[in-house]
């Protein structure tokens, strides 16, 4: 793989129709927008853990629904047998011509979908166009594609059940969540090396003494094979609003992390009102506003019918910002 791999998306151009009447402009949708059209250079990616820092670039132009607009894109994929349904997005923009992601986090994305690590799969891929109110997203047809994702290095905690913490770049950095019990002593092993590990006061020691955490809950876990040196950091993501049990009040509902879909989620009972995200049931780390691109501090969630909900949150690389889907069941 070179360091960019190109995938161009070859949109028909925007045209403006206006038509004045009495001094008043109008703009009308057309009654037939031309969908976006994907092209593939190739019908088959390998990724490498090498490259994981490299770019992908997924470029192309804007769709056209009869005047300017500003839309939103999103890149999907699904498994051979999925479903567009409930698809994996890859990337999504705004009124931006490209998507860049990184092969690190697409090789993420496509363990995902779910596709299994080291062995190739069969995946279809499309662009959406979404977002213009009154107006049907718009979307290509479906191509399809074959991937080899990688799997990556891990360190075995010795909890039950046993969980992983993966080094996405192989370098001897790992880090991942974990739901730990409290007061309970575990460990961490590198299956590859043979190695057990313990440690105490952020430094890691082969053979060393059992971690442990007081409070029972989901912790991130970071551990460097390299440098020697760990962190455990309560990493508890709850619904908060005056549409749950305790309105804008602790504790929150707290959610529960998929690892092979690398989201939060839950199902809980909600009212009327809204709702936002935040950690460890304070305001120092908070999403809010657009469920299509949540932002730290954005604005309440509405919740417009009383029901029982499934609610996803899907984090960025960086964790301060993400995407999230509200269901009512």
């Amino acid at each position: 793989m070179k360091n960019k791999i190109w995938i161009l998306l070859t949109i028909v151009g925007l045209t403006t129709l206006i038509s004045c009447e009495k001094d008043e402009t109008k703009i009308y949708v057309s009654a037939s927008p031309t969908a976006p059209t994907l092209t593939l250079p190739s019908d088959n990616i390998v990724l490498k853990r090498t490259e994981a820092s490299d770019t992908l670039a997924f470029t192309g132009a804007l769709a056209d629904y009869g005047f300017v607009a500003a839309e939103s894109y999103k890149l999907e994929v699904i498994s051979a047998t999925g479903s567009f349904n409930s698809p994996t997005v890859v990337a999504s923009t705004t009124n931006v011509n490209s998507f860049k992601i990184s092969v690190g986090d697409f090789n993420a994305k496509m363990l995902s979908v779910p596709l299994n690590a080291d062995e190739t799969a069969t995946i279809k891929v499309r662009v959406t166009s979404y977002g213009l109110p009154g107006v049907e997203d718009q979307h290509s047809s479906e191509m399809t594609m074959t991937v080899t994702p990688y799997g990556y290095p891990k360190l075995v905690l010795s909890t039950t059940p046993v969980q992983n913490i993966y080094s996405k770049l192989g370098d001897g950095n790992y880090s991942g969540f974990a739901k730990l019990p409290a007061s309970t002593p575990f460990t961490m092993t590198d299956p590859d090396a043979g190695k057990v590990y313990g440690g105490s006061n952020g430094v890691l020691v082969e053979n060393g003494d059992s971690f442990s955490v007081p409070t029972e809950g989901w912790y991130k876990i970071s551990a460097s094979t390299v440098d020697m040196g760990y962190t455990i950091k309560s990493f508890m993501i709850g619904l908060v609003g005056s549409a749950t049990p305790n309105g804008w009040n602790a504790p929150d509902l707290k959610m529960d992390y998929d690892a092979v879909g690398n989201y939060w989620y839950i199902t809980a009972d909600l009212i009327v009102g809204a709702v936002k995200f935040r950690m460890n049931d304070d305001w120092g780390w908070n999403l809010g506003g657009d469920v299509n691109g949540l932002s730290q501090g954005g604005a309440d969630i509405p919740i417009a019918e009383a029901g029982n909900y499934t609610v996803k949150l899907y984090l960025s690389a960086n964790e301060q910002s993400g995407t999230c889907t509200i269901v009512k069941n």
